[in-house]
């Protein structure tokens, strides 16, 4: 069963960081987040000027074991004043090719992947396919036997006489970084090689944010919401979370004017 201790809120800013104010980013720290504090107080010339800044902070489930089920994550001001926070989230979905060469010479034979989650190796043999379509379509069955990817696509496509599979993370395998697909057994007859690249990191789940070295500078390609419905966290998930902080012009000050981060979920699928 997954305990609030198994719940980590860490720093970023690199593995050594324990500086608030250098939690921007980059990989995530080995100092967690005790002292509740992320933001240092807005100064009375910001409050005049206004102020938009940023902090990125991870959520780590310890448990290398229990999953959280549909998880959600949402914050409340502990007495709201005339500032707002916002989360902050890169959301993309991973892609992954497999590129075969020389496909139009294959007779005969199969490749058996492998994909490594955070509990178990599953191994999948792919026997070859005269068809294109059809050994994608092969391909996709299989690898959808296995538990959250379950909504995978697979398409060929053909490059001269090569060809290339497009492996698409969707559905319940989406907004998360998987390890990379491995060919450990190639028995394609006659002999050709069978290689896997990454073409898009999933996130925001396991993939380390990007870092910005100014703190009013806005994170790349992150989008800022209320609320997250985060969903199943896995054994030993970390997802970075950014916050955006606003101060408009002429904030005026509030006591304890800071917000509380609480992460919903439930032990049972």
């Amino acid at each position: 069963m997954v305990t609030s201790s198994d719940i980590v809120f860490s720093y970023s800013g690199g593995s050594s960081n324990t500086n608030p104010a250098s939690s921007l980013g980059g990989e995530i720290s080995t100092t967690a987040i005790t002292n509740r504090v992320l933001f240092s107080d807005i100064t009375s010339d910001q409050a005049k000027s206004g102020r938009t800044d940023y902090r990125c902070f991870y959520l780590q489930n310890t448990n290398n074991l229990e999953f959280l089920y549909d998880s959600n994550l949402v914050f409340s001001y502990e007495n709201p004043g005339d500032v707002t926070v916002y989360l902050g989230f890169k959301f993309s979905n991973e892609r992954q090719n497999i590129f075969v060469s020389n496909y139009a010479s294959i007779t005969s034979g199969s490749f058996v992947l492998t994909y490594t989650s955070s509990l178990a190796t599953h191994n999948r043999t792919i026997s070859w396919n005269s068809s294109p379509a059809a050994w994608a379509s092969s391909m996709q069955a299989e690898l959808r036997t296995i538990d959250y990817l379950d909504d995978i696509t697979v398409t060929a496509n053909v490059i001269g006489s090569n060809l290339n599979f497009e492996i698409n993370f969707l559905g319940l395998a989406g907004n998360r970084k998987h390890n990379l697909l491995e060919v450990t057994t190639n028995s394609l007859s006659p002999s050709t090689s069978v290689s896997i690249t990454r073409a898009v990191s999933g996130s925001p789940i396991n993939c380390p944010a990007d870092e910005i070295e100014v703190s009013t500078v806005a994170p790349f390609n992150v989008d800022f919401v209320s609320e997250f419905a985060l969903g199943d966290l896995h054994p030993l998930d970390f997802i970075p979370i950014w916050v955006k902080r606003i101060a408009p012009v002429g904030t005026n000050a509030t006591e304890n004017d800071g917000f509380n981060f609480r992460l919903y979920g439930s032990q049972i699928a």
